[in-house]
């Protein structure tokens, strides 16, 4: 197909052609965005010649493609608002007027009027599709184009590195579909950080914490970080952190609220959540002295360690990676390195450890590691800023690995599936 041919003028022939190409669309559903231009290309742009009828039948379809999206999002966003405020009703008790109150907010969230932001970005992205396509069916036809550059412009990539989507019609359509789902979640995002929002509001919510997703950026870890925010000034999703965002915020609940959320989902004691709380305070040390030392507890440290000993036991297990740090130094720390000279490690203390995925002291001259740990307890709320996993006295670890790095650094790999002394 060369450039003198697609000069040509339109015959009979081709408007008819182009008119069953319209008549086997459904264009029922179409919004006015949609047949405004619809209109465009049946008019007089098709008949300039056949390069513009060719230009108007491909613009068809990415009409049709552009409102198939349109439509998906919209269904989309409404099913994700109505299901967000179902969970909000079951997980807050709403009462029904509050319910009531609810969706009338969905109503105003969800009414064409406020969906113009998504939809306005939608056609816009739709229309530099067709400019875009354009380009690529003019460039080829300007330099001649046969059936085998028919096939290249075609032709999908699979591969990442081959995707080229300002070469190939196929991969610049797939594009524009990347670009209707990042649409979509940002745009669900959005609603539903509105709903989270009106319902926190009409429930008095003062404060508010940001919640990351799993594998969250550096830019939403540092907003959780820098939480809790006033209700009024809290970041909006996703306008305050970025497209695509899945986090979230939930009503702010201190420390002490959390831990007696913990202590009654445990069914913990007064007693046991005692013992708890002076582990995390301080007395961890007195009790793990006296224990490392092989002397017998007395007194309040004895009472910690049966508090301690029986609130462990209804303590869910942590299931993952898990690291501790001894600094010591001099005889302290040769004395504490002969007990990984054999098959086993069975400390007469309880061991804690960090679930975070680096160490808790990077310059500690010992490093313990178990790389999938399955019988700690993770103390969750009685002590979130550190991520403790504790392991009861006298657990038995198997040792899998000991060396030491270019820094004189000791590295321990243990592993906890033995049973208990």
């Amino acid at each position: 197909m060369s450039l003198t041919q697609v000069r040509r003028k339109v015959s009979s022939w081709d408007r008819q052609e182009f008119r069953r190409a319209i008549a086997e669309l459904d264009i029922r559903n179409w919004s006015d965005e949609a047949t405004d231009r619809l209109d465009f290309y049946s008019g007089s742009y098709k008949d300039i010649d056949k390069r513009h009828m060719l230009i108007a039948i491909i613009a068809l379809g990415l009409l049709q493609l552009t409102s198939r999206n349109h439509r998906a999002i919209a269904k989309r966003v409404g099913d994700d608002i109505k299901q967000q405020y179902g969970y909000l009703k079951k997980g807050y008790d709403l009462t029904p007027k509050q319910v009531g109150v609810a969706k009338h907010e969905v109503s105003i969230i969800t009414d064409p009027k406020n969906v113009a932001q998504w939809s306005d970005r939608l056609w816009v992205h739709g229309d530099e599709l067709a400019g875009d396509v354009e380009r690529l069916v003019n460039r080829h036809i300007r330099h001649g184009m046969d059936l085998k550059d028919l096939g290249k412009l075609l032709e999908s990539h699979m591969n990442p590195k081959q995707f080229k989507p300002t070469q190939s019609v196929a991969d610049r359509v797939k594009q524009m579909d990347y670009i209707s789902q990042r649409l979509v979640r940002s745009e669900s995002a959005r609603l539903i950080d509105e709903a989270n929002m009106t319902t926190y509001r009409m429930l008095k919510v003062a404060k508010v914490d940001w919640v990351t997703e799993p594998g969250a950026c550096i830019k939403c870890l540092g907003l959780a970080g820098d939480g809790p925010y006033d209700l009024d000034d809290a970041p909006l999703i996703p306008g305050g952190s970025h497209p695509l965002c899945r986090c979230s915020k939930i009503p702010h609940v201190s420390v002490l609220e959390k831990r007696q959320q913990a202590a009654r989902s445990l069914g913990l004691t007064d007693d046991e959540q005692a013992g708890l709380l002076r582990w995390v305070s301080g007395d961890s040390y007195k009790l793990n002295y006296v224990l490392y030392s092989g002397q017998q507890p007395t007194g309040l440290i004895k009472t910690t360690m049966d508090e301690l000993d029986s609130a462990l036991t209804k303590i869910p297990a942590y299931k993952g990676r898990v690291q501790r740090s001894v600094d010591l130094s001099g005889d302290d720390l040769t004395k504490f390195l002969w007990q990984f000279g054999g098959k086993e490690y069975v400390p007469k203390e309880y061991l804690a450890f960090s679930k975070a995925t680096e160490a808790y002291n990077d310059e500690a001259k010992v490093q313990l590691i178990i790389k999938n740990s399955t019988r700690g307890h993770e103390l969750g709320a009685f002590n979130l800023s550190e991520g403790e996993v504790l392991y009861e006295r006298n657990t038995k670890f198997k040792i899998l690995d000991t060396y030491m790095d270019d820094k004189g650094k000791f590295f321990v790999e243990l592993e906890d599936s033995h049973v208990k002394r």
